[in-house]
């Protein structure tokens, strides 16, 4: 892809009578989003609203669509020439009253723009006219027929007056006289024309002002409950002139750059990471482990056999102190693998930093690519290292650090992204004071890192903590949407990490809609992001150790959460390594034999595999 260059919110509604399994029809909307076109393919989503008042067990979405299909995710595709039959994927097939799912799909296409058309949910058959259902539970303005009730709405987000630009949150408050009041349904209204439910809380919908002139635009609320109707006042706000950024260029062949949400190569063409961790060099080691029983170079090849493409190293900078050698590696013996022997000989002698360059030349190989994560200042002391910084490890020497991987590596396209700082956590914050704040941080770091190598991607994660909400070490990235970083266009790709109930048992994995709670969760998260175009997200953390933890909640978890990534996002398991203590890894205690159960999870969304080199 080439950078985004429309943001187009392009709505259309369809409206369906769909059988639920109870034999009685409900009310379905099915609304399909355009968040991004670079005019040889495009991101869109189509999303599933259960407007009705009964439970909907189970749904099938057919439509036609022209173009070639690059992936889909949060659903089962069959596709027959141009028409596609998309069924739920089980965890996500109960729509509940104002629930919703959202069925996301890349296509690739020349000349005109393909778009969805023929709707069927359920078999019934849907209208593309953008008219709303007769019994659809969204009330007219005040003054049309509206029912008066003790309910109150407005809009809380953005303020009167304000001046907004990219992708802003539009965010209704309700509230209610009546205690017994439940909402049903909420629309958002754009200068007049619906334009998107909000039927979870916080009620919000996400506005991608690229989409419209620049000037002042009214905003308001419909809410419909159990007790009646009502409509927001209007608030005026004014869209400032904006335009898109010009494509990145595709720089030296080899390496990569983002173009929006999605990662391409040097000739433009989509292309995405799917790989693992292999953990090490931040150790005590400072040599990638294993290599006690295998050699490093057909554990690679292992790796590529196994339909990876990627391999994300963690290391500490401690490996960059002169005359760092590493330890833990066997020098005699046949690799169980390949045969090959003697295992490690090149390594021999070698310092840390010169293994590693003996191991991402093993890579290049292979034909994988190589993230380099700079894990903790300190070997394994990651845990203590929320902050980028410490009292004896100040922000320049990391900075420098980072100059110097980058000049080490500017002509080897094998390392083709620098993640600048692993899991940043509290005290660690999204913008506020200059101490805490890793955004402002990670900008400095990008910017020296491509004053001596542009071509690299800078990765950057999230926090802990933003506002009211804690997530998952370097996971939550909803400070983005307040504060997106300003990084090279095109060299900028933020990660985050997701894990299931072994690593901690999380509040929303005991919540009573688990796992349908997981998407809108994500979509909060981290998910909106590559969603509404703001650029991509890379996971650069995901495992599970045992299929049947937790009651099976691991699992659910972690199907969920590879239907949610779909075939559209770049991410590396943690682990490839059987010695990681939450998840265990791909390989089992022996090094080479493999956990299939958890091979099978990821090979159906693997990306293909790059060539080998001699």
């Amino acid at each position: 892809m080439v950078f985004i260059r429309s943001l187009a919110k392009l709505s259309l509604v369809c409206v369906a009578l769909a059988w639920a399994h109870a034999a009685v029809a409900q009310p379905v909307t099915a609304r399909f989003t355009l968040a991004s076109d670079w005019q040889s393919g495009y991101v869109g989503q189509i999303d599933l609203t259960n407007t009705g008042p009964a439970v909907i067990s189970g749904w099938t979405l057919e439509f036609d669509l022209g173009g070639q299909l690059v992936g889909l995710w949060n659903g089962q595709p069959t596709v027959a020439g141009t028409h596609y039959t998309v069924r739920d994927l089980g965890w996500n097939g109960e729509l509940r009253p104002g629930a919703s799912v959202g069925i996301g799909f890349q296509i690739a296409y020349a000349g005109a723009r393909p778009e969805p058309a023929n709707c069927r949910i359920n078999g019934v058959a849907c209208s593309l006219d953008g008219a709303a259902p007769a019994s659809a539970p969204i009330p007219p303005p005040d003054g049309g027929g509206a029912v008066v009730s003790p309910l109150h709405v407005r809009i809380v987000k953005p303020i009167a007056g304000a001046t907004v630009s990219g992708v802003v949150p539009v965010v209704a408050g309700i509230s209610s006289d009546d205690p017994n009041t439940q909402v049903t349904g909420v629309a958002f209204v754009i200068d007049g024309k619906v334009v998107g439910p909000g039927n979870r809380t916080p009620y919000r919908y996400d506005w991608a002002t690229a989409s419209v002139a620049a000037g002042d635009h009214t905003l308001a609320a419909r809410v419909a409950s159990t007790t009646g109707s009502a409509t927001s006042a209007a608030v005026t706000v004014h869209v400032a002139s904006q335009s898109a950024p010009p494509p990145p260029s595709a720089g030296a062949a080899g390496f990569f750059s983002m173009s929006g949400a999605t990662m391409v190569d040097s000739s433009g063409a989509a292309v995405r990471l799917t790989g693992v961790n292999w953990f090490g060099f931040e150790t005590a080691n400072r040599a990638v482990h294993g290599l006690w029983s295998r050699d490093y170079r057909s554990m690679l090849r292992q790796v590529r056999d196994l339909g990876f493409n990627a391999v994300r190293i963690p290391w500490s900078n401690a490996i960059l102190e002169p005359g760092s050698m590493p330890t833990g590696i066997t020098f005699s013996g046949s690799d169980p693998y390949d045969g090959h022997t003697p295992m490690n000989q090149p390594l021999a002698g070698k310092t840390s930093m010169e293994v590693l360059d003996l191991v991402i030349a093993a890579a290049r190989h292979e034909g994988l690519k190589v993230i380099l994560d700079n894990h903790s200042r300190k070997p394994d002391d990651f845990i203590a290292e929320g902050l980028w910084y410490t009292t004896d490890f100040p922000e320049s020497r990391w900075i420098s650090d980072w100059k110097t991987m980058a000049a080490r590596y500017r002509n080897e396209p094998t390392v083709v992204a620098f993640d600048l700082h692993n899991e940043p956590h509290n005290p660690a914050t999204w913008g506020g004071p200059a101490a805490t704040d890793y955004a402002s941080a990670a900008e400095r770091a990008a910017a020296a890192i491509h004053s001596v190598h542009p071509d690299v991607i800078v990765i950057v994660g999230g926090v802990q903590t933003y506002g009211a909400y804690s997530y998952w070490w370097g996971g939550n990235l909803r400070g983005v949407a307040d504060r997106p970083l300003q990084i090279k266009p095109g060299k900028l790709l933020y990660s985050a990490h997701d894990y299931g109930p072994e690593v901690f048992p999380q509040t929303w994995f005991s919540a009573a809609d688990y796992p349908r709670n997981l998407t809108s969760l994500w979509d909060q998260t981290w998910g909106y992001i590559p969603r509404t175009g703001i650029g991509g997200v890379f996971i650069g953390e995901f495992g599970i150790g045992h299929s049947d933890a937790y009651s099976g909640h691991a699992l659910q978890w972690i199907q969920a959460l590879m239907a949610y990534m779909g075939a559209n996002s770049s991410w590396t398991y943690w682990s490839l390594n059987p010695n990681s203590g939450d998840t265990g890894g791909i390989l089992q205690d022996d090094w080479v034999s493999v956990q299939q159960w958890k091979l099978d999870l990821l090979t159906p969304y693997q990306a293909r595999q790059f060539p080998t080199a001699p």
